[in-house]
């Protein structure tokens, strides 16, 4: 994927960190800032999905997957506080408002990330932008024969990566 990129004339820097970690997410930020010299933008874009329905959900699958988001909303926006940034962009999901039956973790944590989005919007000036990704079927942590005909039983199409990168 790098080198896909790199052919392109773009210069990549990946660099592993537990988002959740305010003290790695300065590190990263800080080596970056080492590399290139500034941040123009930022996509938060975390997902974990452990699917189950409440009554079957223990307290640790429910932080799997509210914490990425929730932690690591702010974990970034406090490693990025003092850069000037062209955009803050946060990936969420369409089913913070549509709903999904067995992902209550997953959802409660995307509906902090489109509330703390608007609440950076309203406080700072950095431009925010909140993207409620839908269903991407063949690309991803959900890409799979059961969560493609999941999504089709309730009537949803899936996007697919060239309609997403447009977008």
């Amino acid at each position: 994927e790098h080198k896909e990129l790199e052919d392109l004339g773009a210069e990549v820097l990946y660099i592993q960190a537990d988002a959740t970690d305010q003290q790695a997410m300065h590190r990263a930020v800080q080596s970056a800032r080492q590399r290139f010299g500034s941040l123009s933008g930022v996509i938060h874009s975390a997902i974990v999905l452990d699917d189950k329905t409440i009554e079957r959900l223990s307290e640790q699958s429910f932080r799997a997957a509210l914490d990425p988001k929730v932690a690591g909303c702010i974990a970034t926006f406090n490693a990025v506080a003092a850069e000037t940034l062209d955009f803050f962009a946060f990936f969420s999901s369409a089913a913070s408002f549509m709903g999904s039956i067995g992902q209550s973790n997953y959802l409660a944590g995307s509906s902090f990330e489109d509330a703390f989005g608007h609440y950076l919007a309203s406080r700072f000036a950095i431009p925010v932008k909140i993207l409620n990704w839908g269903f991407w079927g063949s690309v991803g942590v959900v890409a799979s024969a059961e969560y493609r005909a999941e999504a089709q039983a309730r009537g949803m199409g899936s996007i697919e990566p060239d309609e997403g990168l447009s977008a």
